[in-house]
């Protein structure tokens, strides 16, 4: 201990690396965490702005915030600190996450929109749209290359896969790249023979053999990822049966996904689900009501 200096005689530098550290850690402890986080990568990025780490760090956070308040809109703040975290590292890591961005900024330009907008505004965010979701798809490949030709890391690629699926189902151009999911599909095997209980990997599996008509395999991969505590892999189960008119217990799956998944924002999400399915699905009012009084008594930390 008596080697370590005191923290009035580190450098500017030694400083800012201090406060991004207890930045990361702050962003370990859910969404307050997250927030507190956030503050502290911007003190860590004002005072060394030419450090691709706290630009990319605050980014990634203002996303998981963003995310978390299920807000759309990328603000302007998050699509630049992403886009300077990319300008000065050009690493996978980065690559993958600025992709993203323009994935999330191309789907808030689909879903959000003024009913005040004449023909030329439309036309014109409709062209945005399609630039931002060609900008993401070019840099998921980007991705794909650098972490192939470098870091080899496995969760890179995951991403950059499902970063290309999701591309190709948001634009509304599955027909058109159905050669690109079967490359997709390849890929994710790839992925799923170094670690086969991968709980991303599988989920992402099953999306695409859903998207392909390879039901039997959708739903084998789906269940393997629930398995190991993927809610969203649950939301994939639910929603697929639904489409294709299968019958389950739904009292049973709603009360298990109910005692698995704590968090808030999953239990607001399963009680909302169980709402929608009681009243369109089952024509169910005693049930329907019993999940509606549960979820109003459903604190939420986010904005209505």
């Amino acid at each position: 201990m008596k080697n370590i200096p005191h923290y009035s005689e580190l450098s500017a530098e030694q400083k800012t690396a201090i406060t991004g550290i207890k930045a990361n850690i702050s962003s370990e402890y859910g969404v307050q965490g997250s927030k507190y986080a956030l503050t502290l990568a911007r003190q860590a990025l004002k005072a060394n702005p030419r450090e691709s780490e706290w630009s990319f760090f605050v980014g990634i956070l203002l996303g998981r915030i963003r995310h978390y308040s299920c807000e759309k809109k990328v603000t302007d703040e998050e699509l630049s600190s992403m886009e300077n975290a990319y300008k000065l590292n050009k690493t996978p890591q980065n690559a993958v996450f600025m992709a993203q961005t323009y994935l999330d900024v191309a789907t808030s330009l689909k879903t959000i929109y003024s009913y005040s907008e004449d023909r030329k505004q439309i036309i014109h965010r409709g062209r945005m749209n399609e630039d931002f979701y060609k900008n993401a798809y070019n840099l998921y490949k980007e991705a794909l290359d650098l972490n192939e030709n470098s870091h080899k890391d496995l969760q890179i690629k995951i991403r950059c896969i499902d970063g290309q699926f999701k591309v190709i189902q948001y634009s509304g151009k599955k027909r058109e790249n159905a050669i690109e999911l079967e490359n997709l599909i390849r890929a994710i095997k790839e992925c799923l023979e170094v670690a086969p209980d991968h709980t991303y990997s599988n989920h992402i599996a099953s999306k695409i053999y859903f998207e392909l008509g390879d039901n039997e395999n959708g739903f084998k991969h789906a269940y393997i990822s629930e398995k190991n505590g993927n809610f969203q892999a649950l939301m994939t189960i639910i929603d697929k049966k639904l489409e294709l008119k299968i019958k389950f217990n739904s009292e049973k799956i709603f009360e298990d996904a109910l005692k698995t998944y704590q968090d808030e924002v999953y239990l607001y999400q399963t009680y909302v689900l169980a709402i929608a399915y009681y009243i369109f699905h089952q024509y169910n009012i005693v049930l329907m009501m019993k999940y509606f009084l549960m979820a109003a008594e459903c604190k939420m930390d986010r904005k209505h």
